[in-house]
């Protein structure tokens, strides 16, 4: 009995030892990774940071976190954020976001309200701890300009995952997307004049894609690499809204400047909503809308119903191309 008690005794003092050793040096990382935030120029600021968990868990809860970054001009503000992990799986790092909380980007500053949003992350055992797997989901998320110029969003049931392919030393990524109920609030939908022959509430969005960065992602970088895309394989898009019915997939690559160039494979039923709200929102112009619309019609025809659509796209250049007249132009994505 003396025996097995010694045992115990030494047992748990070990794991208390490893308790603390584990816990400061999260404190510790956590607050390096902030200095080095802040030594490239961001503002990375929290009140009051607790970790506690003792024995099992490394819960660390900020107060008043803020981070900006002033290059790209994006900055984050809540009352709250939280990372949670098991003692023995520092790596698997679960993060919970508050109710309430404010995001600025280029466009504007947004007020989000959400309920049970959080991510969990799993990063390699590795110093600079490289992304692996990520999931993102909430229930339910509204988005609100705070301004009014630029309206909101909600959506339910809101499902984003990333893995990375082990079977490539490239940073490929296999992305899955699921929202449900989407929906532009009334004075966006004002705002971009959204064809009333819609309804308000987008029905589903699924997409299963996969996506060359120029990195992989890092969270313990000594220096911060801005990711990029390079290459995007579009398993599946599917998305369904109203009468609208689309099915897309095909594979893009996105030049230094952000152009994209590439083939889609494009199938839509009551494809000629789409091109009336891609006028209506500034997608293209109304010269673009009528020649799209006289082109696809006759693409339409072919398969002996003009409201669906099989046709293949082709990208050069950031213009889509059927066949060889351009019918559309794809914006340049935002690369840094």
């Amino acid at each position: 009995m003396r025996f097995l008690l010694s045992v115990t005794f030494l047992g748990a003092a070990i794991w208390a030892g490893y308790w603390y050793l584990g816990s400061n040096g999260a404190e510790i990382a956590i607050q390096q990774w902030f200095d080095q935030r802040r030594a490239a120029g961001w503002t990375a600021e929290f009140s009051d940071m607790n970790l506690i968990g003792f024995p099992s868990r490394f819960d660390t809860t900020f107060t008043n976190i803020s981070l900006a970054d002033p290059v790209s001009d994006y900055a984050w503000d809540a009352p709250f954020f939280q990372l949670l992990s098991l003692s023995y799986r520092p790596n698997h790092v679960i993060a919970v976001w508050p109710e309430k909380q404010q995001i600025k980007t280029p466009a504007g500053s947004y007020q989000i309200q959400s309920t049970k949003t959080r991510a969990s992350l799993i990063a390699d055992i590795k110093p600079t701890l490289p992304l692996n797997r990520l999931t993102f989901t909430s229930e339910a998320i509204n988005i609100q300009s705070e301004n009014g110029k630029y309206g909101g969003i909600s959506a339910r049931n809101l499902a984003l995952a990333a893995e990375r392919k082990p079977i490539t030393a490239q940073p490929n990524y296999r992305l899955g997307l699921s929202v449900e109920a989407v929906q532009l609030l009334s004075d966006w939908r004002a705002n971009l004049n959204t064809p009333v022959d819609l309804p308000d509430t987008l029905s589903m969005a699924t997409a299963d894609i996969t996506v060359r960065l120029n990195a992989i992602p890092e969270l313990n970088a000594q220096t911060i690499t801005p990711l990029q895309l390079e290459e995007i394989d579009l398993d599946l898009i599917h998305v369904q809204w109203g009468d609208m019915d689309i099915h897309a997939s095909g594979k893009l690559n996105i030049d230094i400047n952000g152009t994209l160039n590439g083939g889609i494979t494009f199938k839509a039923q009551n494809w000629q909503q789409l091109l009336t709200l891609l006028q209506a929102t500034g997608g293209i112009t109304t010269e673009q809308s009528e020649t799209a619309t006289r082109i696809l019609m006759l693409a339409a025809q072919q398969d002996q119903n003009p409201d669906t659509l099989d046709i293949p796209l082709h990208i050069s250049n950031g213009q889509i191309y059927l066949g060889p007249v351009a019918i559309a132009t794809v914006p340049q994505l935002p690369l840094r």
